[in-house]
């Protein structure tokens, strides 16, 4: 037990449950009053005699010799000339008999199972102990029951010992069985997990292995094809380069020819040629076609950026019907494919004031007096409306044909599509006291609602009975202002450019947030224009940070299947 202090607990030495160690140790613990009895009852005949037994070494006063036998009664050991002096036959407890035990009768003795023995009693030493008293806790005879214990109650000893012993046996030997089964069973456990880890583990390291597959098939793919751009590029720009220098050396050419033209030629034959002079001049004013294509390297998993093509200089960027982008500039533009590949140059307006794009491909110029519609194809005049409004500040073609005017004082007028005035109304019903930040523009999507971009957010505006209410509102930091542009898709989502933070962002067409098609830092250009085509592809023009030089790329938002990507 000394050896468990330190756990205040220690195994019982029959059943190993742990019991607690009281704190007066060995000495504390409760008294098994049955099993002290037989043990006192045992040891007192043991020890009645004067005889001293050391390890099996009989005694007597002067002698030293080797047990040989033992009483067959009393279980006494003794040597060959011992006897037993307990009175087993009389009733006269001071007579003491001598009986003497051959070495046959001691071997059989000894061979004597110790559950034969016959205990008697302390005070009639003459008579077997039969019973427990319950109530004093001790071991007696017969004749102690009808001496000092009449009425205690009294337990048969043979009786419930063996009774007791057979019950606790076979619970032993049912909670043994149990063990059994528990055991079997965990083994079973066992060897099931032990299987299963095995296949987990095959498992494992054959979806390690075709994953790392499809990991180098995706990068080996992609080094592929980031080779196959490259030289693609490389070769493009290596031809546009000889393009360039081919073109170059014809207008030196043609220069040179003028100069002299100029130095020698005589007046009339100058006259002759002013027809060829003219064209030259008008193919001169329009800048060289430098488009150079490359891989748009910039990381961002939102967005698919594809090619990028450089520009001189342009106003304006428009996307026609059949998603031809077209370039505008001073007095001409040009028509592109969707790769960036320049189909025809043709001249066009000067823009002058306010413009817009329609869905039919009009270019409309707004003017102090007038609304000039231009054919984007080849830069035609379609017709002319006239402007009664002297103070706008931007407009907007619906769906209807009718052409929507946002006036200075917030005021917003309605136009039949030959210019007489339908409405007047102000914007949310505040006859002017609630002006928008800074210059508005504005967008209408198929529902013919009107998307107002202004210095600090984006609106919905929807006409509901002759007046103009606001539906939604989108202001990305309501504690500082922000330079907003909008722009509305076929599928009516809101793409915002926000110049303050040089991010494009995607909306629904309610005005929610839905993610950042441009990041903040992401691109080293400022941000000046957004277009889409119905491919889901955005066409954004950007001019270099630091120079006049502007570009355009594209990148895809939309998924085929219409989803966002």
């Amino acid at each position: 037990m000394d050896k468990y202090q330190d756990t205040k607990e220690f195994p019982c030495p029959n059943c190993s449950e742990l019991s607690p160690i009281p704190d007066q140790g060995a000495t504390g613990l409760r008294v098994n009053f049955f099993a002290k009895s037989v043990l006192d009852a045992g040891g007192d005949h043991s020890t009645s005699s004067k005889d001293t037994l050391i390890n099996g070494i009989c005694l007597q006063p002067g002698e030293h010799v080797p047990v040989v036998s033992n009483c067959v009664e009393c279980s006494r050991e003794m040597c060959n000339v011992c006897g037993c002096t307990c009175n087993h036959n009389s009733f006269n407890f001071t007579k003491p008999q001598k009986r003497l035990l051959t070495c046959t009768e001691s071997q059989n003795a000894k061979k004597l199972n110790p559950s034969q023995r016959i205990l008697y009693c302390k005070i009639h030493s003459k008579e077997q102990l039969k019973y427990f008293c319950k109530k004093d806790h001790c071991l007696i005879c017969q004749t102690c029951v009808e001496l000092k214990h009449e009425g205690h109650p009294l337990v048969d000893i043979e009786h419930t010992s063996k009774a007791n012993l057979r019950s606790a046996i076979d619970l032993g030997r049912q909670q043994s069985a149990k063990y059994e089964s528990c055991i079997k069973e965990a083994h079973v456990v066992k060897n099931d997990i032990e299987e299963k880890k095995t296949i987990t583990r095959v498992k494992l390291a054959a979806e390690r292995k075709k994953e790392h597959d499809k990991v180098d098939a995706k990068f080996d793919k992609k080094e592929t094809e980031a080779r196959a751009v490259a030289s693609a590029s490389l070769k493009d720009t290596e031809a546009c380069l000889a393009k360039l220098k081919l073109e170059k050396e014809t207008v030196d050419g043609s220069i040179k020819q003028l100069e002299i033209l100029r130095d020698h030629g005589h007046p009339s034959d100058i006259v002759c040629m002013l027809p060829e002079i003219h064209n030259k001049r008008i193919a001169w004013s329009i800048p060289p076609d430098s488009k150079l294509t490359t891989d748009y390297n910039h990381k961002d998993d939102h967005v698919k950026r594809e090619k990028r093509m450089l520009f001189e200089d342009f106003l304006d960027i428009a996307i026609l019907q059949n998603d031809d982008i077209v370039k505008i500039g001073d007095g001409y533009a040009t028509i592109y494919d969707g790769d960036f590949n320049r189909k025809e140059s043709i001249t066009f307006p000067v823009i002058t004031g306010v413009s817009y794009k329609t869905k039919e491909d009009a270019y409309v110029i707004m003017s102090p007096s007038r609304f000039d519609f231009y054919n984007m194809n080849n830069g035609a005049l379609l017709k002319s409306v006239y402007n009664p409004i002297q103070n706008a500040t931007d407009f907007v073609i619906d769906q209807h044909s009718e052409i929507v005017i946002l006036a200075h004082d917030s005021k917003i007028i309605r136009l039949s599509e030959t210019g007489r005035i339908l409405n007047l109304c102000d914007l949310d019903g505040t006859s002017g006291r609630e002006k928008r930040k800074g210059v508005a523009t504005m967008q209408v999507n198929s529902k013919n609602d009107i998307i107002m971009s202004y210095n600090g957010g984006i609106a919905g505006i929807r006409l509901v009975k002759d007046a103009f209410r606001k539906f939604f509102e989108y202001i990305p930091n309501r504690n500082a202002g922000s330079n907003m542009y909008a722009h509305v898709d076929n599928n009516d989502n809101i793409i915002t450019v926000n110049k303050a933070k040089n991010t494009v962002e995607l909306l629904t067409p309610n005005g929610v947030y839905m993610k950042d098609l441009i990041p903040p830092n992401a691109i080293k250009y400022e941000v000046i224009q957004v277009e889409s085509n119905s491919k889901g592809e955005l066409f954004v023009g950007v001019m270099h940070k630091g120079s006049s030089n502007m570009c355009m790329f594209k990148l895809r938002y939309r998924r085929q299947d219409g989803t966002i990507a």
